[in-house]
């Protein structure tokens, strides 16, 4: 009973250990890198393509150069538009994680 009793004060232990530290972690840097790509792609003008609006996701890392690697991008149609525009593109917002996947998703309507 002892070493149950330790057990389980063990897990509590180590699980609110584990909640204390994501409580407190903050991801500052999501809106500043968000802003940089939108800018980078604001000229898409879906008006080619007959489209009112585009939502889609785009997978990307950065890596130690400080430069956007895409990974993956939704759609096929607008592919060749935004690799042109933000694939090894060097990014300036501080406190990006490098080799971290990141996932936006995006709406571009026609203009």
């Amino acid at each position: 009973m002892k070493y149950l009793k330790l057990f389980v004060l063990s897990i509590l232990f180590v699980a609110s250990t584990n909640h204390e530290a994501m409580a407190f972690t903050s991801n500052s840097n999501g809106p500043d890198l968000r802003k940089e790509i939108i800018n980078m792609v604001d000229g898409i003008d879906l008006s080619e393509m007959g489209e009112d609006s585009k939502e889609l996701r785009i997978q990307f890392v950065i890596n130690a150069k400080k430069e956007i690697v895409v990974l993956d991008i939704e759609d096929s149609k607008i592919t060749k538009q935004i690799l042109k525009l933000i694939d090894k593109k060097i990014v300036k917002a501080d406190g990006i994680e490098v080799n971290k996947l990141y996932i936006f998703p995006m709406v571009f309507n026609r203009k």
